[in-house]
């Protein structure tokens, strides 16, 4: 039983271990200005290059527009206009920057859009 529980333990000790090293490749998330009225700068920087996607989304998960999809060396800057996928202008509200990264972590952070 004791042997179990170690190769558990010690199984779950690797584990947790992969996951740091993978989320030491994450390092910031701006928006500026956030809140925003019509235009924002979304800077999105890692220690190394990683696959991302980036959008905006509604609190429910709808994306709103995608921003980026593949690979990063460093550091990405993209503005954003409030427009949506669908050509229309985005209301008012509160969104959600949502940045998945090396197909395992996600990543949110909330911006308002005001007027």
């Amino acid at each position: 039983m004791k042997k179990i529980l170690f190769v558990i333990a010690m199984g779950l000790l690797m584990l947790t271990m992969l996951s740091a090293k993978e989320m030491k490749d994450y390092t910031e998330i701006v928006i500026d200005p956030n809140p925003m009225d019509n235009f924002t700068n979304i800077t999105v920087s890692f220690s190394s290059p990683v696959e991302v996607q980036i959008s905006i989304e509604t609190g429910s998960g709808k994306v709103i527009k995608t921003l980026y999809s593949g690979m990063i060396k460093n550091y990405l800057r993209i503005g954003w206009d409030r427009i949506g996928d669908d050509g229309s202008y985005t209301p008012s509200g509160e969104y959600y920057l949502v940045v998945r990264y090396n197909q395992r972590f996600t990543s949110i952070k909330k911006t308002m859009i005001l007027r």
